[in-house]
């Protein structure tokens, strides 16, 4: 078995491992499909997937190694089942030396538990963190940005950030206001998404995406150790039509000093429903997170 089904009133959604299926390609993990009573058309780019695991990283140079830098696609994953929960199991990965187990559950009428668990083997990384990184790969939505509260308030509420990055590795990551955390690199001339920081900021851990009539909410509930948000206007491969580019909507999570053999965690909710407006995304992050 590398994917199960996993159904509300309202959603459905396939979970599956990095193997190939029919058009789902090798190396991408997670929610291989995403769809609603409301919008039959998968959400994800249906050859890859979204909350896909993609990156375990410590800083070290990973260029032109793939198997090292998208360590997690290529090393195998098992898929089991219990209690109406999905779970992917990585036994230490070859480099990083991590284990993990990604959790999907569903809830009535139309939300997915994630948690994620990593357990480290040792202690030698090369500038002592950790980092993982996850990719939702978006279907040629009409808009590609994510929106997310800034640290300002006025006397209506939230102020928000559109963000839409004008290119891959260009201002990606997103830090909370509160984030000073620097994560050294062997190669500082090697970019990614999780080492081009935005001067933007955000204030709660949730952003949400538009595709149609839908919108696609991310609230963090748990991120050990530092949280960032993360965009790509092209990560998920050309549009059918070939005439655009689908957008990632990533985030990335920093273990500082790391220690073996303790469990760390990323939990979320994601919530796919009709989209009813920014204060009814408000309402659906103060039902997980409370109000602020």
């Amino acid at each position: 078995m590398n994917s199960i089904e996993l159904k509300t009133s309202e959603i459905t959604c396939r979970i599956g491992d990095n193997t190939a299926n029919g058009e789902h390609n090798a190396l991408y993990n997670g929610i291989w499909e995403l769809r609603s009573t409301h919008e039959p058309v998968n959400l994800f780019v249906p050859s890859y997937a979204g909350l896909n695991l993609e990156h375990i990283f410590d800083g070290s140079a990973n260029r032109g190694d793939n198997k090292r830098f998208f360590e997690p696609r290529h090393h195998p994953m098992e898929l089991t089942v219990e209690n109406d929960t999905a779970t992917l199991h990585q036994t230490p990965t070859p480099f990083m030396k991590v284990e993990s187990w990604t959790s999907f559950r569903v809830e009535e009428p139309n939300r997915i538990r994630f948690l994620f668990r990593a357990r480290p083997t040792h202690t030698d990384f090369r500038f002592n963190y950790l980092g993982f990184f996850w990719a939702s790969y978006i279907l040629a939505p009409e808009n590609k940005s994510i929106y997310f509260p800034t640290p300002e308030k006025n006397e209506r509420g939230w102020r928000w950030y559109q963000h839409c990055t004008l290119a891959h590795n260009r201002d990606s990551s997103v830090l909370s206001e509160a984030d000073n955390f620097q994560p050294a690199r062997e190669d500082e001339t090697e970019m990614t998404l999780y080492a081009a920081c935005s001067p933007v900021r955000y204030a709660r851990p949730f952003y949400f995406g538009l595709r149609g009539k839908m919108v696609l909410i991310y609230i963090f509930e748990k991120a050990d150790g530092v949280l960032r948000l993360c965009h790509s206007p092209s990560g998920g491969g050309p549009t059918p039509d070939k005439m655009d580019t689908c957008p990632a909507w990533d985030f990335v999570q920093f273990i500082p000093n790391p220690e073996a053999g303790r469990t760390y965690e990323l939990s979320l909710t994601a919530v796919y429903k009709l989209y009813e407006g920014r204060s009814d995304v408000i309402r659906q992050v103060e039902t997980i997170l409370g109000p602020q």
